[in-house]
C-alpha cells in the first residue's frame, strides 16, 4: 500500500493534511511550506509561484500587484467608487470608526459588583443581557500581571505552538507557529493586520496562570457534567473551550458571529481595548443571521444595517464582560490588545443553545469552528438534568420555569439526533465505577425517562400547589372536567334529574299551605317543626289513620266522662265498681240517642271531604285535622273557624305525642264523627269486667290519682 502511495515534495513524503502545501504554477508538483521557505499566510499574495527547482530556469515567484487580490479596496489604484466596500478592508474600518450607534446602556446591560455575580442571582435575575464588572474584586478571577509580554506568553505556550490566526483584510484563516506569530507582533512595519483570537491554552503552562471566574466554574457543563474520569479506549476527551488567549493589533475587526455552540463568554481585558457591536438574538434576528450568513455577497453586507437595532459598547482594561447565549456580536480593536476569556454552555439557556447549533449545521459550519463534542456533552447534560428533576419531582416540588424548558428542549433534539443516519454509537461513556467498569448513558432509557419526568412536572404546573393544599385540606375531591360535546340522553337524564328535585322542593313547602289561612294575616316568621315530630308514622294508610282516630275519639269521651265521675268521687265517698258502670253506661245511652239524629248529615261531609283531599292531594298523603295549627303570640291554637274564640279546657286537647306541649284542639266536626263511630259500636255493648285487685289510672286536670 505504502509503493502505490503518491509522494510529493523535496522530501518526498505522502500527503499530510496537517501541514500545508503550495503547488509549482510550472512543473505542478506539490510542496511543503515548511520545506519550500513559504508561509500559510504569504500565499495568498503570490500570483504565480516557481518550486526551487523551476527557478533556476524561469526565475522566482511574482507577487500579486494589490495586497487584496479577492476583495476591492478603495486605498488601492483601479479600484471603481461604486464598488462595495468589503468587511475588514482600510476603508470598512475607518467608516466603522466614525459612525455612531445606540449605546449599550439603551439594552440596558448589567453593572455589578463581582461579589454580587452568583448562581443564585442568575437564577433570580436570569442571563439575558450582557454583564459587567469594572474590577475583577470578587469574581474569583485569577490573571497574570498586566505586565506581561508577548515573549513571555511563547515561551508558557510554547514557541512551536502552530496557532490560527485570521486575516482581517480578507476575513480568512491561516495557520502561524506561535514564533513566527510573536516576529509579526514584534515587527514595527506590519504588512497586514493579523488577528489572534482562538489559542486554547488548558494544557499549557500558562494554565497554571489563569483561573476563570468562579460563577464560570460553577455554571459550565465542562467542569459539572463531563465524567471525571473515561475508560482508556474512550476516544471522547473533555472539551477544553475555558481558557483562550486573544491578541490583537490594531485596526483588528471579528465580523459578526454568535460563539460556537451557542456558548456564553467571559471577557477579560488585561491589556489595550475593545469595541463591541451587539445584537439581540431575537427570533427576527437569528434568522436575519442565518440568511445573512448563508448569503453569496455576505462581504459586502454589515449585518448591523440589516437588524433593527446594534448597540456598541466599550470594553476599558481591567473590565470583565459576560456575554449571553445567543448574541450576535462583532469586535473592534482600536489598540493593541491581550483579553482572556473562555466558552461555557449552562443550564440557563438550554433552547438558545440548541438553536444556535442548528443554525451552524444549517449554513454547513466546517468541523473544526463547532464545539468539541457538543452533543455528547449535551448527552452528559441531560442525565444531569434528568437527576435533578427526579429530586423536584420525589419532593412534590416545582423546578424553575427554565430549568423545566430546558429539558423539554434537550429532550427534543436528543431524540432527532438518535434518528439521524450519522449517528453509528448505542452509547457513551460516564463515570467510571470504583471496580472501574465503564458505566454507559443508553440512549433509549435516558429520552423515555427524561420525558416521563417533564411529563409529570407539566401535571403539576396546571395546578398551584396553593390550590392544591386547600382542597386537600377540605377533603374535595378533583372534579372531572365537562366534555365539550354532550350526549342527549345526558342532557334528558339530566333535565328528568332537576324536575324531580323541583317537584319535591314544592311537595315539601306546600305540606304548610291551608286554603283557609288565605285571608288570615301573615303568621310570625319563626322556624316551624317538622311533621314527624307531631305525628307518629305519617306515611301509613288512609284506612290505619282512620282507625287510630276512632279510637282516639273513644278514649276522649271515655276520658270527659271519667273525669266528671271523679269531681263527683271527690265530693262523695267511694262507690262500688257496679255502680259506677251503671251510671256511665246510663250516660252513654243519652249522648248515643242525642247524636244519632246527625249521623247521616255528617256521612255526607266525611264523604265530600275524603273525594276533594283525594283530587287535591293526589301526590301528597291528606293532612290530618289535627296538624292545621298555626302561631300566634308563641302559642299553637287551631285554625278551624268555628272553634276560633272559644277557650278550650285541657282535658279537651287530643294527645298525639310524647313531645307535644300544646296539642292542637279537635274540631267540631271531628267531635261528631267520632261520637258518632263511638254510637255505632255500643249498639250492642259488652260489659267490661275489671278484674279485682287492679285500678285504671286515670289523667285529671289536676294530675290527682284516684282509684274507683
Amino acid at each position: 500500500a505504502s509503493d502505490e502511495e503518491p509522494i510529493y515534495c523535496v522530501c518526498r513524503l505522502p500527503y499530510d493534511e496537517t501541514r500545508f502545501m503550495i503547488e509549482c504554477d510550472i512543473c505542478k508538483d506539490w510542496f511543503h511550506g515548511s520545506c519550500v521557505g513559504v508561509q500559510e499566510h504569504q500565499a495568498a499574495d503570490i500570483e504565480i509561484y516557481h518550486c526551487p527547482k523551476c527557478t533556476s530556469k524561469h526565475g522566482p515567484l511574482i507577487l500579486k500587484n494589490r495586497r487584496n487580490w479577492h476583495r476591492h479596496d478603495y486605498s488601492e489604484e483601479g479600484v471603481k467608487r461604486s464598488s462595495a466596500v468589503q468587511t475588514g478592508t482600510v476603508v470598512f474600518v475607518k467608516e466603522l470608526k466614525s459612525r455612531t450607534f445606540p449605546s449599550a446602556e439603551d439594552i440596558p446591560i448589567k453593572r455589578l459588583h463581582g461579589v454580587q455575580l452568583t448562581p443564585k442571582y442568575i437564577e433570580e435575575e436570569g442571563f439575558d443581557v450582557p454583564i459587567v464588572c469594572e474590577k475583577k474584586d470578587g469574581l474569583g478571577l485569577t490573571l497574570p500581571s498586566p505586565s506581561i509580554t508577548i515573549h513571555e506568553i511563547e515561551q508558557l505556550v510554547g514557541p512551536m505552538r502552530e496557532i490560527d490566526v485570521i486575516d482581517v483584510a480578507r476575513q480568512d484563516d491561516i495557520k502561524m507557529t506561535m514564533r513566527e506569530w510573536i516576529e509579526y507582533y514584534n515587527s514595527p512595519n506590519r504588512e497586514k493586520i493579523l488577528n489572534v483570537i482562538s489559542l486554547e491554552f488548558s494544557n499549557t503552562e500558562l494554565s497554571e496562570y489563569v483561573v476563570p471566574p468562579k460563577v464560570v466554574r460553577q455554571l459550565s457543563w465542562a467542569r459539572n457534567v463531563w465524567p471525571e474520569q473515561l475508560p482508556e479506549d474512550s476516544t471522547l476527551a473533555r472539551p477544553e473551550v475555558q481558557k483562550y488567549c486573544l491578541m490583537g493589533v490594531k485596526d483588528s475587526f471579528t465580523d459578526f458571529h454568535i460563539d460556537f455552540g451557542g456558548t456564553s463568554v467571559w471577557y477579560h481585558v488585561l491589556r489595550g481595548e475593545k469595541v463591541f457591536y451587539l445584537i439581540r438574538p431575537t427570533q427576527t434576528n437569528l434568522m436575519l443571521y442565518e440568511r445573512w450568513l448563508s448569503s453569496s455577497n455576505q462581504s459586502e453586507m454589515f449585518f448591523g444595517d440589516q437588524v433593527d437595532k446594534c448597540y456598541q459598547m466599550v470594553v476599558k482594561e481591567g473590565h470583565t464582560l459576560f456575554v449571553p447565549t445567543g448574541w450576535i456580536h462583532a469586535v473592534l480593536t482600536p489598540l493593541d490588545s491581550l483579553v482572556f476569556g473562555g466558552n461555557f454552555l449552562h443550564n440557563f439557556n438550554i433552547r438558545l443553545q440548541l438553536q444556535c447549533y442548528e443554525i451552524e449545521r444549517t449554513v454547513k459550519t466546517p468541523e473544526k469552528y463547532l464545539f468539541p463534542s457538543y452533543e455528547t456533552m449535551n448527552w452528559y447534560a441531560a442525565k444531569s438534568i434528568l437527576e435533578i428533576l427526579q429530586e423536584y419531582t420525589e419532593e412534590s416540588k416545582t423546578p424553575p420555569h427554565y430549568f423545566v424548558d430546558g429539558a423539554r428542549a434537550l429532550s427534543e433534539s436528543l431524540k432527532s439526533w438518535t434518528q439521524r443516519k450519522d449517528l453509528t454509537s448505542k452509547c457513551i461513556y460516564a463515570k467510571v465505577g470504583k471496580q472501574d467498569a465503564a458505566d454507559y448513558i443508553q440512549y433509549g432509557k435516558l429520552l423515555k425517562d427524561l420525558q416521563k419526568e417533564v411529563k409529570k412536572i407539566d401535571g403539576m404546573e396546571k395546578t398551584s400547589p396553593k390550590k392544591q393544599e386547600n382542597k386537600r385540606r377540605r377533603g374535595e375531591k378533583p372534579q372531572p372536567k365537562p366534555s365539550k360535546t354532550a350526549n342527549f340522553l345526558e342532557v334528558l337524564d339530566q333535565h328528568t334529574k332537576d324536575t324531580l328535585k323541583l317537584a319535591d322542593q314544592e311537595m315539601r313547602e306546600n305540606i304548610y299551605i291551608f286554603k283557609d289561612e288565605e285571608d288570615e294575616a301573615p303568621s310570625l316568621k319563626v322556624r316551624i317543626p317538622k311533621a314527624g315530630a307531631y305525628v307518629a308514622e305519617r306515611e301509613e294508610s288512609e284506612e290505619k289513620a282512620v282507625t287510630k282516630t276512632e279510637k282516639r275519639n273513644g278514649t276522649a269521651n271515655r276520658r270527659a266522662a271519667a273525669s266528671k265521675v271523679k269531681e263527683d268521687a271527690d265530693s262523695k265517698p267511694v262507690l262500688k265498681k257496679e255502680q259506677v258502670n251503671k251510671k256511665t253506661n246510663r250516660k252513654l245511652k243519652k249522648e248515643e240517642k242525642e247524636t244519632s239524629k246527625v249521623d247521616t248529615l255528617q256521612e255526607k261531609e266525611v264523604k265530600k271531604e275524603n273525594v276533594k283531599t283525594e283530587l287535591e292531594n293526589s301526590l301528597v298523603k291528606e293532612v290530618p285535622q289535627c296538624l292545621k295549627f298555626k302561631l300566634s303570640n308563641g302559642k299553637m291554637v287551631s285554625t278551624d273557624r268555628k272553634t276560633k274564640g272559644k277557650k278550650l279546657r285541657k282535658k279537651e286537647f287530643l294527645l298525639l305525642g310524647p313531645d307535644l306541649s300544646d296539642p292542637p284542639v279537635p274540631s267540631v266536626k271531628e267531635e261528631k264523627k267520632t261520637e258518632e263511630k263511638a254510637h255505632t259500636k255500643l249498639k250492642s255493648p259488652k260489659k267490661e269486667k275489671i278484674p279485682e285487685g287492679k285500678a285504671t289510672k286515670k289523667r285529671t286536670t289536676g294530675g290527682n290519682k284516684s282509684k274507683p
